[in-house]
Order: C-alpha cells, then structure tokens, then sequence
C-alpha cells in the first residue's frame, strides 16, 4: 500500500540498495543482488535504513528461547530487565524492547472470561 501510494504521490522508492555516498543533489546506491552501483539525482532525499540484530541479542535469544522472540530486540520487563534472565540482565537503548501482551495472546482467557 505504501508503495501505491508513493508512486501516486511522484516519489520513487529504491529498495534492496545501500547507499555508497551523498554529495549535493546526488545519492550514489549499490544494488545489493547485483552489485551494480548507480547515481541517483535528487530533490529531496528521505533516507531508511533497516536495523540488523545486535549479535548479543542473537545470543540472548539461544540463552532464553522462551522468552526471547522479538524479531531484533531483547524483550524486557517494565525495569529494563532481560525477560529470562531472572533479573540478572538489563538492556536498555536500540537493541531493547519492553514486552507489551496484546490482546491475541490472551485471546482465549478473554472468550473465557465473557462465555
């Protein structure tokens, strides 16, 4: 949808690229499957780049498998504290995330609750 949208709006998205340079009027992308570099002008240049998973979080993960399922960050309680861990481990910053239930994993103590 996004991508409808953007293209209704005139605006070009450059997707599976990373970009090599910035100069003036100019964005320089190297095409990741390719490897093809190319020079893009522009106007105005809006510029999203994907986080990867911190490497000690891929760890936390295989330490704490029960707990740990976010797809990049460390779940943490309410205090900052590595769900899993006991309280022994605290995360905080870009590679965190305070676990937040939503309302489809308690989906069947809620019908429960209102049969």
């Amino acid at each position: 949808m996004c991508h409808v949208l953007c293209c209704l709006a005139g605006l070009e998205l450059v997707l599976n690229t990373r970009v090599a340079s910035v100069r003036p009027g100019y964005v320089k992308v190297v095409h990741k499957e390719a490897g093809e570099e190319e020079e893009i002008p522009f106007g105005a240049c809006v510029w999203a780049t994907g986080i990867a998973m911190n490497p000690l979080v891929k760890q936390l993960q295989q330490l704490f498998p029960k707990e740990q399922k976010h797809f990049r960050s460390a779940l943490t309680d309410e205090y900052m504290r590595v769900l899993g861990s006991n309280g022994t481990i605290w995360a905080f910053g870009d590679a965190s995330t305070i676990y937040q239930p939503r309302a489809l994993e308690h989906a069947d103590a809620l019908f429960d609750a209102a049969d």
